[in-house]
């Protein structure tokens, strides 16, 4: 069989992978990180904060305590919106969107909290930075990029959108769930607030 659906999960995962999942199970890591003083419990802790300190670096983040670890994408994203609520404020999404951030936005459009502004794709299914620049209002406090598409493969330019957003002083979330891993972030650099990435896709 020839699998295709990378995009969804990767099938095959690396031996290295399976290695460490192995010793986690069996005995090195068995135990809560962070919890207790025993050398199992100490051993997963050291493991989780070395991990943490990969990813900052890797995608150029610039404080490893902002290095959080969540089920999913799903769930690191809905963190993220309902983390950073303005009440009355405005949030800035597109239609390449995951449901993920479409239905937590418009659940918060209907209850009266925040009003959004959904900038439609051009053509060839990409968000230019000139369109979120022109949906930005006063009242935007967040701005959200999925950087690529999972359903047509579209990347959108997201340090150029990034400077955007800083030049108007709004929070930018990136939705990296299919590009982290292909295609380079750098969160300093491209002005990103807050990224969402998947373990189990692209980085692997």
């Amino acid at each position: 069989m020839i699998y295709l659906d990378n995009a969804s999960t990767t099938n095959h995962k690396p031996l290295c992978v399976k290695w460490a999942m192995l010793k986690s199970m069996l005995k090195k890591y068995c135990a809560n990180p962070g919890r207790s003083s025993h050398k199992y419990s100490l051993n997963a802790g050291n493991v989780v904060y070395e991990t943490r300190e990969k990813l900052n670096e890797f995608f150029g983040n610039d404080c490893v305590n902002n290095v959080i670890f969540t089920s999913g994408c799903t769930e690191a994203l809905n963190l993220a919106i309902f983390g950073t609520i303005k009440k009355g404020g405005n949030v800035v999404y597109t239609s390449n969107e995951h449901n993920s951030v479409a239905r937590p936005l418009e659940s918060l459009k209907a209850k009266g909290i925040i009003s959004t502004t959904l900038v439609e794709t051009n053509d060839l299914g990409v968000v230019t930075p000139e369109m979120i620049e022109k949906a930005i209002s006063r009242d935007t406090y967040l701005v959200i990029v999925n950087q690529t598409s999972n359903v047509t493969g579209a990347t959108s330019d997201v340090c150029a959108i990034g400077k955007i957003c800083k030049k108007h002083n709004v929070l930018f979330l990136v939705d990296g769930a299919q590009s982290a891993g292909h295609q380079k972030i750098d969160m300093v650099n491209d002005n990103i607030s807050m990224l969402a990435v998947a373990g189990h896709k692209g980085l692997l």
